[in-house]
């Protein structure tokens, strides 16, 4: 007996979900496959519930962006930007954990009058020669795009706690090969072993660029007043702009007002089944089950898992899979 199924993609990853997906496609019909924010991407249902074998039955597919998801009577209902509106009793919000900026609360940051930028509309060193900058953060992203940066500018990377490093290569394999062959790279215990900041993962050059100076690293300022930073010292100096690479929260406002999000618009979940609204799924979310939630070789495990929950608290369970 097939139903229809919506789920909700980012536009970027319809080809790479349907890859990691084929082979495992519905019985019969479409499912409509649609982005945060933008755009219905009308991808067949291999691109998305298939991931379950999910046998689907007429669910519509809209050009537009998403608007809203409201739940109620055993179904959604998502409202499109065109005016078209689909309905079905299960909903996967694939679009991930990255898709909003997560901007500190830092002392004097709203009233600082040089230039505040997240990591995220950062493109390259292009308007940065000469300034003194300052990057918040102590991960991949800040350490590389402070390592970058200090070829043309003066740069200090801040952070909260020590500066962390995780060896891209351990006995000539790359780390994500070690966590592969361990196991904790799907294990749902791995990312319970790892406490305090995230570490960055390195090849040599950032700890010896950081270590040479360039940029210096030191503690996260006090506070920012005008266009001067306190450091943690009582010293203040000048800046130019201070750069924010402090990570990413997931863009998920067309599901405002279901009761599926905290107080912070992040997912209450358990390892991606909804654990406050039937019939809703997340997959992408950053160690949703296991380090690789959030990767390609992670999601395609993840979403099996989502949709077969899904289909299993709705009662349908002699759906055909197709083979692999």
């Amino acid at each position: 007996m097939g139903f229809s199924a919506v789920c909700l993609l980012p536009t970027g990853a319809v080809t790479g979900m349907t890859r990691r997906l084929r082979g495992r496609g519905s019985a019969n019909g479409n499912a409509s496959c649609t982005g945060p924010r933008g755009i219905a991407t009308g991808v067949p249902a291999v691109g998305c519930s298939p991931a379950a074998g999910i046998a689907n039955s007429g669910a519509s597919t809209a050009a537009g962006s998403i608007e809203r998801v409201t739940a109620g009577n055993g179904a959604f209902t998502i409202s499109v930007a065109d005016g078209s509106v689909v309905r079905a009793p299960v909903v996967v919000a694939a679009s991930g954990g990255f898709g909003t900026p997560m901007w500190p609360a830092l002392p004097g940051l709203d009233s600082f009058s040089g230039r505040v930028l997240h990591a995220a509309q950062y493109r390259n060193t292009d308007g940065f020669a000469g300034e003194r900058v300052v990057v918040v953060g102590g991960g991949n992203s800040a350490a590389q795009v402070a390592v970058e940066l200090a070829q043309v500018a003066a740069v200090s990377l801040t952070t909260r706690g020590p500066l962390r490093f995780q060896a891209q290569r351990i006995l000539g394999r790359d780390f994500h090969w070690w966590l592969a062959r361990t196991g904790l790279d799907t294990s749902r215990w791995g990312p319970r072993l790892v406490t305090g900041t995230v570490p960055v993962i390195d090849d040599g050059r950032y700890r010896a660029a950081i270590r040479v100076g360039r940029p210096d690293h030191r503690p996260l300022f006090i506070r920012l007043e005008g266009d001067r930073v306190v450091w943690a010292d009582g010293m203040a100096e000048q800046v130019d702009v201070v750069l924010l690479a402090t990570g990413y929260r997931p863009d998920l406002p067309y599901l405002a007002g279901t009761g599926a999000l905290d107080e912070d618009g992040v997912p209450v979940h358990a390892g991606g089944l909804s654990t406050s609204v039937a019939g809703l799924g997340f997959v992408g979310l950053e160690r949703q089950r296991s380090f690789a939630s959030a990767t390609l070789r992670g999601v395609g495990r993840d979403a099996a898992h989502v949709l077969d929950g899904l289909l299993q608290r709705s009662g349908r369970h002699a759906v055909r899979r197709v083979a692999r």
